[in-house]
């Protein structure tokens, strides 16, 4: 049973890569007409913010949790 859950991971793992690869080589037109667009800065800037209140939330509920806070 262990032999067959890695073969399936393994299985898993090489076609999720695959199609990641697959989906980023046909993305490449529509990418270089984004950097064209000043919204792929604004685009950088807010994913960043939104990853930094995230990252502040889940620490935030974390310390709550161990009675830190």
């Amino acid at each position: 049973m262990g032999l067959g859950l890695v073969a399936a991971f393994s299985i898993g793992s090489a076609i999720a890569m695959s199609t990641l690869g697959m989906v980023v080589v046909r993305a490449e037109d529509s990418v270089r007409q984004l950097e064209k667009w000043r919204v792929a800065n604004a685009l950088t800037f807010v994913s960043s913010i939104l990853i930094l209140c995230l990252g502040g939330f889940v620490f935030y509920h974390a310390l709550t949790g161990l009675g830190l806070s």
